[in-house]
């Protein structure tokens, strides 16, 4: 079981994330409209990230280079679900260091998979 940590702001797709990572066995742990996620995802200390690029509060971008910067975070394997799907924003993506970039609407099992992988 791995702990989950989920940054998402749109509450119905967080809540689905974390419902769906809950009944494979995983804890979560759900992040939302959060002006400075970093703190908490160091306080939180995940086993894996999944979060979404389009964030209400933080550029998730910017969050997701942040993260792999950061000696305390930069191990985190995180998974990047969004409906960015465009190729710039999925190489940006990839080129930040997500160790998957998954395409809104995703379906739960293959989330759940990447999960069990990272």
């Amino acid at each position: 079981m791995k702990k989950v940590l989920i940054c998402e702001d749109d509450s119905s797709i967080g809540r689905l994330i974390q419902t769906n990572l809950h009944s494979s066995g995983h804890e979560t742990v759900l992040v939302a409209h959060e002006p400075h996620p970093l703190s908490r995802i160091r306080d939180e200390a995940p086993g894996v990230i999944v979060m979404d690029v389009m964030l209400e509060m933080v550029d998730g971008f910017d969050l997701l280079q942040r993260l792999k910067s950061d000696p305390a975070t930069a191990h985190l394997p995180i998974i990047v679900v969004s409906a960015r799907v465009e190729d710039d924003a999925m190489q940006r993506g990839y080129d930040l260091g997500a160790f998957v970039y998954l395409p809104k609407p995703f379906e739960p099992y293959e989330l759940a998979h990447y999960v069990s992988l990272a």
